[in-house]
């Protein structure tokens, strides 16, 4: 009896953990934005504007770009300890895949909107697998597999 209340507790508990990782936090107007994937073009990361760049870069400012060194692990060292995977573009709307390094290896998304006087807003951001592009980002998106549980870090 002892071990079967023991395995209901870890079902419960892996149960839990499997149904909180969801999108909860992505206000409807931007889910359909994300959802359509021909809205967003790729481009080069120097096509991103700094401020925008900055929000999601490591705690040093720096943000490697896509296929650049990067600290991947929590040894310490001088290189970036993010890095660029993608960045779509739709009108002032920027939608940034990176990698964190650190103890635990992570991918996010952020999407960031520059405002008319070229201040960035991060609207929303969530915990993720690697997408290869946008349409598979949308993908996983209409699947609710991000986690944008805001307790995270990114």
């Amino acid at each position: 009896m002892k071990k079967l209340n023991c395995l209901v507790a870890l079902a419960s508990f892996a149960f839990g953990l499997s149904v909180q990782a969801a999108v909860t936090h992505l206000a409807l107007e931007y889910r359909a934005l994300l959802s359509n994937a021909e809205l967003f073009h790729p481009v080069q990361m120097s096509e991103v504007p700094a401020s925008v760049v900055a929000l999601i870069a490591d705690g040093s400012g720096r943000l490697a770009a896509p296929g650049e060194a990067w600290q991947p692990t929590d040894v310490l060292g001088n290189l970036p300890h993010k890095r660029l995977v993608w960045v779509g573009v739709a009108k002032n709307y920027y939608l940034l895949h990176y990698e964190r390094g650190g103890f635990v290896h992570a991918f996010n998304v952020a999407l960031i909107q520059l405002g008319g006087d070229n201040r960035p807003d991060l609207l929303w951001h969530a915990a993720t697998g690697l997408y290869s592009d946008l349409p598979d980002f949308a993908k996983a998106l209409e699947a609710n597999l991000p986690d944008d549980n805001p307790s995270y870090a990114y």
